[in-house]
């Protein structure tokens, strides 16, 4: 009979760490192309992550490479020009936007801030 191994305190920290992925998972590979595309990257470059990323059957970034989070913060880094009309509260891969909201106004430019995101 075989007994299961205890985790390591490595294989813990990656497991409780696991929480991350979902972020991960919502990444367009569209719009991360066309950043890179934006950043002047080299096109050979960006034919190999387009490469890179096909070879994941779902969306988003890859975990557990080194290129995935450098991924990542590409994709989010102009999170902040973004949010103009609003506060944003970045860490790690977690994002708040808010606004103080005290008129019909502050609605507007929360909702105009949203939108913004989206294109």
């Amino acid at each position: 009979m075989t007994t299961a191994k205890k985790p390591s305190s490595i294989s813990k920290h990656v497991t409780e760490n696991s929480l991350l992925h979902p972020h991960f998972d919502k990444v367009s590979h569209w719009r991360l192309i066309s950043k890179l595309q934006s950043y002047k990257i080299n096109h050979v470059l960006i034919e190999w992550i387009v490469d890179f990323l096909k070879a994941r059957k779902l969306s988003g970034i890859p975990q557990g490479s080194v290129l995935g989070p450098l991924l990542f913060l590409i994709y989010t880094n102009n999170l902040m020009e973004c949010c103009n009309e609003s506060y944003i509260y970045v860490f790690v891969d977690d994002a708040k936007i808010y606004r103080h909201i005290q008129c019909p106004e502050d609605c507007k430019l929360l909702q105009y801030t949203l939108a913004g995101l989206q294109s």
